[in-house]
């Protein structure tokens, strides 16, 4: 995933999305849990902030790329998964999320998902 690529993602109102991506250093290394200083994401309406904080590099980033039902742009896998809360979308409405990896060495890098809300 780039900075210019934003994977869709839809959700029921009231749900929150789990997203998923291939998180790659600038290097051309996949990203481990110990090459990060840290993890941030920011969530858009609009142009509008509706939330951000710190992720855990050990709560998100796998070490080993997973493969399962739910990543669907190829059989290689993801690294990143984040069980993003239903509270930063609080309404049917288009979102974005931005999520920043900053290394411990070298630029960041910044990964997008489309999180479209639907009602029931």
């Amino acid at each position: 995933m780039s900075c210019c690529e934003a994977q869709a993602v839809c959700v029921p109102l009231g749900g929150g999305p789990v997203l998923l991506g291939r998180i790659g250093l600038n290097s051309g290394s996949l990203v481990q849990q110990a090459d990060l200083e840290k993890i941030e994401y920011l969530v858009l309406r609009g142009v509008n902030a509706v939330g951000s904080d710190e992720l855990e590099a050990a709560e998100v980033i796998h070490n080993v790329l997973q493969t399962d039902a739910r990543w669907k742009p190829d059989k290689t896998g993801y690294n990143f998964e984040w069980d993003a809360p239903h509270t930063l979308f609080p309404q049917e409405d288009a979102f974005t999320v931005v999520v920043t990896f900053t290394p411990t060495s070298g630029n960041p890098v910044v990964a997008k998902w489309s999180v479209i809300v639907e009602g029931h």
